[in-house]
């Protein structure tokens, strides 16, 4: 593989813990959103947070699509494993700097 397909699989991992952690932090300041009042949901949208979390899921997309479709799933998964676990070290570390009881979470 040459550093083109590296960097492609590094945006995986670094497009989907970005997005992950910046949607979860803009839907925390948004709150509960019901289905009854669409005005909500629009507002929640436009929560920067939630943009641009939204904005990195596509990145995170696009590189997807874009590692799968010259490498096999047996190497894109391990890049994706990486995101999901970056990104519950991430959620781990923001969940500690809060006072929010984090359950069942003990990262070291």
């Amino acid at each position: 593989m040459n550093f083109r397909k590296y960097l492609v699989l590094a945006g995986v991992t670094v497009f989907a813990v970005a997005g992950d952690s910046m949607l979860s932090h803009g839907m925390k300041q948004v709150g509960a959103i019901s289905l009854h009042h669409l005005q909500s949901v629009f507002l929640a949208v436009a929560n920067p947070w939630v943009a641009v979390g939204i904005l990195f899921l596509l990145g995170f997309f696009a590189t997807y699509m874009t590692a799968l479709s010259w490498a096999d799933l047996t190497y894109v998964m391990p890049a994706t494993a990486l995101a999901m676990y970056c990104s519950l070290w991430s959620r781990g570390l923001c969940c500690m700097r809060t006072s929010a009881h984090c359950a069942g979470w003990e990262l070291h």
